[in-house]
């Protein structure tokens, strides 16, 4: 093949296959997405190689796609395309503790980052729940949710600038950065916030190659506490009362008793974390048992946060702890699952999460072993709520019925104000036509950048 060849001129023999059994192995991410098979994978190591493929795939007209560490749950790569391995990339280029950041190339894992940082004293904030083996760079490109979004946000808004190879080949650098006499200190200048453009943007803009996110010193400790209520309404006034006065969660997860059998409250806000130093942990939660407490909540045993803490430590670690305690109870063999995360207003969470229980309900999806459970935790300003689509990986045509429920789903979802913060194939195409000029100018933005529209075609469609 023509262009195999000269890929191959570019990144060497061994950073380049088209043998089918390693086009299996990157064909499926952790999704009930079709498997999508690329014509070659290719692993760059450079901004300057990616630059010189993305050349020739203009030229030759020829699909690209970007692949890192597979743990993405939405369908975000398109088939047929030639698939760059990120994962060749994956160093750390700077600790800045003097402006607070972090530049790192985006094949590295969120573990090797973490574990890295924390043995110098310091912290990204969040941290993806699709764990350890995920890259910053797909963080970014899906604008992942993260188990300490209620102190610190979404992955996006810890970015501070980032390095893009457009189609074109040109290198883009944004924040600070765009201008070399500066350093990566700050993410807003020079006009527009062209961060921002490729947060989220699932490669279709361009291939991140470089990443300097936010860094935080590590917390001298951490404190947690957890309430039970008589209903979701009154579980999420508290916590609506706690996000009023900004005190700065780590993590405030809402466990509803269908689901949690173990709990002894219809609604359980556990586990409710704050961290800092030992005197503000103790003052933070002097103010949120008196929230909850105002609210109509009964503190549950001490142990129980805890143990609620420790399992939250142990998600952002790489374990599906906080997921699997959802499982519907008495449907154990459910063990695949599609999470469908979006946000929403915090006080608007109970109605919604009731018309989605009768969405689920009226469509009949259990008849087809389909199950949808909620896990429910705080963002800084609102929640993050996630239907968790369980279904039976033995069933040979469980994932194609899964597909088709997601997008219904999704469609629904998006008529009641749901907002999800990543798409992709499995459910961009029940969103993105609702969005009038929104997506129009997101179409008229990637014509401009990518007129041969090589960049991960037809996972965000409407475009072309």
């Amino acid at each position: 093949m023509e262009i195999k060849n000269a890929i191959e001129g570019i990144v060497g023999s061994e950073d380049i296959s088209d043998d089918e059994f390693e086009l299996v192995c990157y064909s499926k991410g952790a999704n009930a997405d079709v498997p999508q098979y690329p014509l070659m994978i290719v692993r760059p190591r450079t901004a300057e190689e990616i630059s010189s493929i993305l050349v020739l795939a203009n030229h030759t007209k020829t699909p690209v796609a970007c692949w890192s560490g597979a743990t993405n749950a939405v369908g975000a790569i398109a088939g047929r395309t030639i698939l760059l391995d990120m994962t060749a990339m994956d160093k750390i280029l700077e600790i800045d503790d003097e402006n607070l950041t972090v530049t790192v190339q985006a094949g590295i894992t969120w573990g090797e980052l973490l574990t890295k940082l924390e043995r110098q004293g310091w912290t990204t904030g969040p941290c993806p729940q699709d764990g350890l083996a995920s890259t910053v760079g797909g963080g970014v490109a899906l604008s992942n949710n993260a188990v300490w979004s209620g102190k610190y946000g979404l992955v996006g808004e810890q970015i501070v600038g980032l390095q893009v190879v457009l189609p074109s080949g040109e290198i883009l650098r944004t924040g600070a950065g765009a201008n070399p006499n500066s350093r990566n200190f700050y993410r807003y200048g020079w006009a527009s916030d062209l961060t921002g453009l490729f947060i989220g943007s699932h490669g279709i803009l361009g291939v991140i190659t470089e990443v300097t996110l936010k860094m935080y010193p590590l917390p001298e400790t951490r404190g947690s506490c957890g309430f039970g209520f008589d209903s979701l309404d009154s579980a999420i006034s508290a916590l609506n009362r706690i996000q009023k006065r900004r005190i700065p969660l780590e993590y405030a997860g809402i466990a509803l008793k269908e689901h949690n059998p173990q709990f002894e409250f219809p609604a359980t806000l556990v586990p409710i974390i704050v961290s800092g130093t030992t005197e503000e942990v103790d003052v933070e939660l002097k103010r949120i048992r008196h929230l909850c407490i105002e609210a109509g909540g009964k503190e549950v045993a001490q142990k129980i946060a805890d143990e609620q803490a420790e399992g939250v430590e142990m998600a952002r670690y790489g374990t599906s702890y906080i997921f699997g305690n959802e499982i519907p109870p008495g449907n154990r063999k459910l063990v695949n699952m599609h999470p469908c995360c979006s946000c929403l207003p915090t006080l608007d969470a109970p109605k919604l999460i009731k018309d989605v229980k009768q969405f689920v309900n009226d469509a009949g999806v259990k008849k087809s072993n389909i199950d949808v459970a909620f896990a429910i935790w705080a963002c800084e300003n609102c929640l993050i709520c996630s239907p968790l689509v369980y279904y039976d990986a033995m069933d040979p045509e469980a994932e194609e019925k899964v597909r088709n429920f997601i997008l219904r789903l999704f469609d629904r979802m998006s008529n009641l104000g749901f907002t999800p913060h990543y798409l992709g194939r499995l459910r961009s195409p029940a969103v993105m036509g609702k969005l009038g000029a929104y997506s129009k100018v997101l179409g008229d933005i990637k014509k401009t950048l990518d007129p041969n529209n090589i960049m991960n075609p037809g996972v965000l469609p409407y475009y072309y």
